[in-house]
């Protein structure tokens, strides 16, 4: 959803592009999967709800931690089979030398300060009216107002600001789910061990429950942002769907699936591949105008000969 929601390009590639290509993974979206990899290795299930640390001391987590980035990273410049965008060949270096040793460091000391959570990457799948939410949860944690889901982000992920922090995406969706489960007694409520009544009890009587607290874990600063979501953002949910699914149905009718531009191309895994396609496709005879802001004819004077330049003349005002 979050990629239909990003770029209707980004959907095509991922789920109607057909050619055969080398998968690739920018730098921080590699770093991510390697973090949450290292966070479900941390933590050994004893029961459902019950998780302790694997490792007894700091030194070990963390020399465990970088041999296995040393291992299945860094020798081989890939992760999950796709090949890993390094912005130069020292990075890697630099991660393992002084970036990945404070950040496993920080988390660490805050596993020493609470309590461990109920659960780690806990799965849903959940239907939504016709729409199938899938997905995974970082960390679910207690807190004293019931369930707080905590999502790890890592390297050069900025503190989010209001908008993004009130209407993310990703959290309304991790709320409504859970809240969803709680009230059928789902599996994300048995994976961390509550009981039916626990489950029901958490629940509440709201749309999206106020017993479920979210937090933003910056890695690269060690710091915890929470945020809530309430009733409201269930509303914001359907309208949010019922967009997207019209967005999908004109590119599929059209055939158009064009590009939506952002930063978020940065960190897109078919950013190659679009810019080959976007450069192949581009007409450089220099025939085609595009007219942004449609101007009365009579306002333009044309070029000369041999000029692409255009000119633009305002008639003078009128004398009365």
């Amino acid at each position: 959803m979050e990629i239909l929601q990003t770029c209707l390009k980004k959907y095509y590639y991922n789920y109607v592009d057909k050619r055969k290509r080398e998968k690739t993974v920018p730098v921080d979206l590699a770093l991510g999967l390697y973090f949450h990899k290292i966070v479900e290795l941390y933590w050994v299930k004893e029961a459902p709800g019950v998780l302790r640390p694997k490792y007894k001391s700091k030194e070990k987590f963390i020399n465990a931690s970088l041999g296995y980035y040393k291992r299945f990273i860094v020798s081989t410049d890939k992760i999950q089979g796709k090949k890993i965008e390094w912005r130069d060949e020292n990075q890697k270096w630099i991660l393992l030398n002084s970036v990945l040793p404070k950040v496993l460091s920080d988390y660490h000391d805050l596993t020493q300060t609470e309590a461990p959570p109920l659960g780690v990457e806990v799965q849903f799948k959940i239907s939504l009216d016709d729409t199938l939410l899938v997905g995974r949860i970082d960390e679910l944690r207690k807190s004293p107002n019931g369930l707080t889901i905590r999502d790890h982000k890592f390297y050069r992920y900025k503190i989010p600001k209001d908008m993004e922090k009130d209407f993310n995406l990703q959290f309304t969706i991790y709320a409504l789910t859970l809240t969803l489960d709680l009230k059928n007694y789902g599996d994300m409520s048995k994976a961390i061990g509550l009981s039916r009544e626990e489950s029901l009890a958490l629940s509440g009587n709201n749309l999206i429950s106020k017993s479920i607290g979210l937090e933003y874990h910056l890695l690269n600063t060690n710091q915890i942002i929470p945020a809530t979501r309430e009733d409201m953002h269930f509303l914001d949910i359907k309208t949010t769907i019922e967009g997207l699914k019209e967005k999908l149905r004109s590119g599929q009718e059209s055939g158009n699936y064009y590009h939506e531009r952002g930063s978020h191309c940065d960190f897109c895994l078919n950013k190659k591949i679009c810019r080959q396609d976007t450069l192949e496709n581009r007409i450089d005879d220099g025939q085609t105008k595009l007219e942004l802001f449609p101007i009365d004819s009579q306002f333009i004077k044309k070029p000369r000969k041999n000029k692409s330049q255009i000119r633009i003349k305002f008639p003078k005002d009128k004398k009365e």
